[in-house]
């Protein structure tokens, strides 16, 4: 038997990517491929019997007996693996081994069901399957609470013991001494598993350093084609196989990994992408799950300066599984904390546009393409000008208004006289960096962000805020230049530097620009209702009525 191994769970944790809708010619084609290189163990999906997956074309499984479409492929040495999150698949539904296309189970738990999960896992080992127990954030286990979970994992003697790196948060360090405690305890016949996520780019150096421990323990190694998984993704089956060819005089096959990736892997990443980016780095490095900062990231108001302090700000309870509604309530609660009195910037405010026509200034391509138009209003009507959350360099504004910190950050200039901002943009030791290099100071307007969120939608567009802030002052007549709506087939802002970033592909595919626009209106329309005098002077997709 190998001290090393390679499990691949593409068909498992690449399908959190398409919905685990691989289809059955490639999920065949995959496995296949898999067994012809010489990869000992190969994942074949979840069992679960969650509703939604009954499809042949799913690599989540309701019953056993649905794994029968494997039954074809010629296994080699290779060997076919199964996984169960516990809680989803009743241990009647699985018959005794024999009876099974697969005879290896991997049962994934977290830390507060491993009494009833391994009371599980002991029953299904007696049912003659081979079982790995998969403790989910291995890393949350003291040395002593390990040394407890180990001591019942050797009662059942199951197949393999993995640590699990959920969030991808493993140092060399930390996994070689988690490794250790482990490796000294666990019986000597149990398989010792590593599961890797790759938010620090660890995967791989990590997995190297387990192949150069000392240990006379046969280790399993979980990879990926091309690394597909969740957000960061996993190790890369085809780099951990080159690696122990090329050191450890593994004579794997990579021809079938390299054809399989091509015809069937990278048609999916060019729908939907996985990889390393700054999201996932930022969660990793906060111990907290991917998604908080993917949602923060997604705003498109917020720097990573102010991401990384919300991380750090959620408490350990809610950093393992996320919460949408926190994460939102904590966002809001950490823009509105800076309570100002506005008083007297709405009578200056108010002063200042007395007997005047006031223009505000979004940046939509058409301030590009009508800019004419809008030089001509501006010529006629000589306005007060305002541009929102830019500073326009093809015609002359009065005031730049600003109320998130990401675009505060994109501003270049340093004269607070011709600044208008909310209250959030207004503590030090809270904006970015990048704008306090920029040396913005003492802006002549602050208004309170929590006082002025869109009135229907209660969110913070900078455009509508903008608008409420001029309502509370008394202003009832605004024209409108840029504020061209949401066009799904087009660039929406004049520059590139302003358009929408978003670190997960399915985000800006599934981005509702119907919606957006339906969201605006909305607003625009409860302050028409309101007897406030609302006129684009330029075209727009939103609605003139």
């Amino acid at each position: 038997m190998r001290k090393y191994s390679i499990l691949d769970c593409t068909l498992r944790d690449g399908g959190y990517i398409n919905n685990w809708n691989f289809g059955l010619k490639p999920a065949l084609s995959i496995v296949q491929s898999l067994c012809n290189a010489g990869v000992e163990f190969v994942e074949v999906g979840f069992l679960s019997k969650e509703s939604g997956f009954t499809d042949v074309n799913s690599s989540v499984y309701n019953n056993l007996s649905d794994l029968k479409i494997f039954d074809n492929v010629s296994l080699g040495n290779s060997q076919l693996v199964g996984m169960i999150a516990y809680g989803k698949f009743p241990e009647e539904n699985i018959p005794p081994a024999d009876q099974s296309s697969v005879k290896i189970i991997r049962v994934i738990f977290k830390k507060n069901q491993a009494d009833q999960a391994l009371a599980y896992c002991k029953k299904i080992i007696d049912k003659g399957y081979k079982v790995f127990v998969n403790p989910t954030h291995t890393y949350d286990y003291s040395d002593q609470e390990l040394l407890t979970l180990i001591s019942k994992v050797n009662e059942i003697s199951p197949f393999g013991f993995s640590v699990v790196d959920t969030l991808g948060i493993l140092q060399e360090k930390q996994l070689l001494h988690m490794f250790s405690v482990i490796d000294f305890n666990l019986k000597p016949e149990i398989v010792l598993g590593f599961h890797s996520h790759n938010n620090l780019q660890l995967s791989f150096s990590n997995s190297v350093a387990l192949i150069n421990s000392k240990s006379d323990r046969r280790i399993v190694i979980d990879s990926s084609l091309s690394g597909m998984g969740r957000g960061a993704g996993n190790l890369c089956t085809e780099l951990i196989l080159k690696h122990l060819n090329d050191n450890e005089g593994f004579s794997y096959n990579l021809i079938p990994v390299y054809e399989v990736i091509d015809n069937y892997i990278k048609p999916i990443f060019e729908k939907k992408s996985w990889g390393y980016s700054l999201p996932y780095f930022l969660a990793a490095s906060n111990v907290c799950h991917p998604n908080y900062a993917l949602y923060l990231s997604n705003l498109g108001t917020v720097s990573f300066s102010m991401i990384d302090r919300l991380m750090k700000a959620i408490p350990f309870e809610k950093t393992r599984n996320y919460d949408e509604t926190f994460i939102s309530e904590l966002y809001f609660n950490e823009q509105s904390g800076n309570v100002i009195d506005e008083t007297n910037s709405l009578e200056k405010i108010k002063e200042l546009l007395k007997g005047r026509k006031l223009l505000l200034v979004g940046p939509g391509p058409s301030i590009l393409l009508e800019k004419d138009k809008i030089l001509n209003f501006i010529k006629e009507h000589n306005p007060v000008v305002v541009s929102v959350n830019f500073e326009p360099n093809m015609l002359h504004s009065d005031y730049v208004f600003v109320s998130n910190e990401k675009r505060y950050g994109q501003l270049a200039f340093a004269d607070g006289e011709h600044l208008i901002v909310t209250s959030n943009l207004t503590d030090p030791g809270k904006i970015s960096q990048h704008s306090l290099v920029h040396g913005i100071k003492s802006p002549k307007f602050v208004f309170n962000y929590s006082s002025h969120l869109n009135p229907v939608s209660k969110k913070d567009n900078a455009a509508i805020m903008l608008i409420d802030i001029l309502v509370a002052a008394g202003i009832n007549d605004i024209f409108m230049a840029g504020f061209d709506g949401y066009d799904q087939n087009q660039n929406n802002f004049f520059t590139v530097d302003l358009n929408i970033v978003t670190y997960d592909s399915d985000i800006l595919k599934n981005f509702s620009y119907g919606s957006r626009n339906q969201e605006w209106d909305d607003n625009i329309r409860y302050y028409r209702e309101h007897g406030i005098s609302i006129t684009y002077v330029t075209s727009t997709l939103y609605s003139k009525v």
